[in-house]
């Protein structure tokens, strides 16, 4: 469709003029299209469910893939025509910290998808990257239906777990811990940012998803701002980026 304005003016002998048959079919074969975009379901082309964690559900629709913990919210999507290019705009906005600096130790705590650790490591931006992901199920489904690569290290345990036995210290951490119901109490207790502080070198940051809902509840700005030397929170959709620094 032109960008031109259609003049407010037309010659009668223009405006009585019937449209050629090949012009109507366009115009309604495009309004056919739109409306069956519109109308396409979801198809689930995986679905998984135990007592440990719950539903896992995999769903295609409109060229997009989802991962799904049993109800409507997306915890990670694909566009299937561009895989490697990351699909959620919070996702876009957690990985924005490479504009300002580059790191070489990176971990990612909870996997989704696998969306934020599959760009990492295609485009180089770091030297190492660890990811957590307490739950097997989406870890196999991060790597068999959403191309996580096998050269990705993935730790199956529980992020505080981990972050109490590890010895590493990393420059750049990754929080994107839900389940069904959204962030589990103990990743928004202060003494959980406390550890992750330690585990953070000199000059690191830490880049925290939560939902909008979370971040109200919480005041996680001023909370955080008690931990961490720098916090700066950035809005993305309905989630909170929050930015905490080590300086």
């Amino acid at each position: 469709m032109s960008g031109q304005k259609a003049p407010l003016n037309r010659d009668a002998a223009n405006a009585s003029t019937p449209l050629p048959s090949s012009q109507i079919g366009l115009m309604f074969g495009g309004l056919t299209h739109l409306f069956s975009r519109r109308k396409q379901r979801e198809k689930i082309i995986y679905r998984h469910s135990d007592s440990d964690f719950g539903v896992v559900v995999v769903a295609d629709k409109n060229r997009a893939r989802y991962l799904k913990f049993g109800n409507h919210i997306k915890q990670g999507g694909m566009d299937l025509n561009n895989p490697g290019a990351v699909y959620l705009e919070y996702q876009r906005a957690m990985l924005a910290i490479f504009e300002e600096k580059s790191f070489a130790r990176c971990l990612c705590l909870g996997l989704g998808a696998g969306s934020i650790p599959k760009y990492i490591h295609q485009n180089g931006l770091c030297q190492r990257v660890d990811v957590v992901e307490i739950n097997p199920v989406v870890i196999d489904v991060a790597r068999s239906y959403f191309g996580l690569p096998e050269e990705v290290t993935v730790h199956n345990v529980d992020a505080l777990d981990f972050i109490d036995g590890t010895s590493m210290r990393y420059d750049l951490l990754f929080v994107d811990l839900f389940d069904k119901a959204g962030t589990p109490i103990k990743f928004k207790a202060l003494s959980f940012y406390r550890r992750l502080y330690g585990v953070l070198k000199t000059g690191g940051v830490v880049v925290v998803n939560m939902w909008s809902s979370d971040f109200g509840d919480l005041l996680l700005e001023e909370k955080l701002g008690s931990v961490f030397d720098e916090v700066q929170v950035v809005k993305a959709s309905r989630n909170h980026i929050t930015i905490c620094k080590r300086v």
